[in-house]
Order: C-alpha cells, then structure tokens, then sequence
C-alpha cells in the first residue's frame, strides 16, 4: 500500500475520485510551473549569449580601429582619436562585463596547458618544442563561466591557438 491509499481507504468513491482528480491537477500544474522555469532559463542564456556576442563585437572593433588608426600618421589628431576609441570600448566592455556578473557570469583568461573542457581550440600553430605539445600560444577570446550553485559551470569556452609539435 502507498501512503496516498492509506489516506483514503475510509473515505468513499466519490471523495477518493475527487482526491486523485486534485491529485492530478497538481501534478499538472507542478508540470506546467517546471517547464516554464525551463523556458525561462533558456531565454535567461540566451539573452546572455546575445550580451557575449555584443562584447565580441565591441573587442573586434576596437583591435580593428586600433590596427588601422597605427597604419596612419602618428600625428596628434589620430591619436586623439585612438584614445578616445579606446576610452569609450573599455567603458562598454567593462559595462557589459558588470551587467553579466549580475547574472552569475564572469570572464576567465588561461594560459598554459590546453584544456578541451575549458578551452576551445580555433587554431594551431606547429612548433620544434616538445614541451610546449598542446600549450595554449595565444587567447583569441576569452571564456566565461556561469556561477551554478557552489561550482563555476563553462558557460562559453575560451578561444584559444595551441602549439602542436611537429617532431
């Protein structure tokens, strides 16, 4: 016997059909609650993923009118102006950062040994050097982890260019 016929074995037919039938509306609604909650933490990682993407955009930016604005003259009007740029993407970067940490996210930067759990590999670069086998070379993107209860979860791997030696 479960405890739920325990509960009811006294009471007649039509009290125990209207039981199950609260029974089975709960369990409905606890169903409909839960998958709600599930929506909402997709559109919840989904609009983070979009902050990313925008942070993304801003850094491209900033080292693309870096490179360019170097190209140029070093005369003071450009300068200027490679300051000023520079000024206003940390502003929007370190803005984008803090509205992410709100939500539990943060930026992480690793170097060393190649790790396929937190890091990404886009590129490979060949090298005579035996220790430096799978070692990341450079960052390409940062990677952000997602605070999930006590533990830090990969919410987006680092991009990263590893060695590979060619011996």
């Amino acid at each position: 016997m479960t405890g739920y016929e325990l509960e009811t074995k006294n009471e007649g037919p039509g009290e125990q059909a209207a039981t199950k039938n609260d029974v089975a509306e709960l369990k409905m609604f606890i169903k409909s609650a839960l998958a709600g909650e599930q929506a909402l933490r997709v559109e919840h990682n989904q609009a983070l993923s979009s902050l990313l993407s925008i942070y993304d955009s801003l850094c491209d930016q900033y080292y693309w009118i870096q490179d360019a604005l170097s190209e140029l003259t070093g005369t003071p009007k450009n300068h200027r102006l490679r300051l000023l740029h520079k000024d206003c993407a940390i502003a929007l970067a370190k803005e984008i950062i803090d509205v992410l940490s709100r939500y539990g996210v943060r930026p992480f930067r690793e170097t060393g040994k190649f790790n396929p759990r937190r890091h990404m590999a886009v590129t490979t670069v060949p090298t005579d050097r035996a220790d430096l086998h799978h070692h990341i070379r450079r960052v390409n993107r940062v990677g952000f982890l997602k605070k999930t209860g006590d533990e830090d979860a990969i919410f987006r791997p680092q991009q990263v260019t590893v060695y590979i030696h060619s011996g």
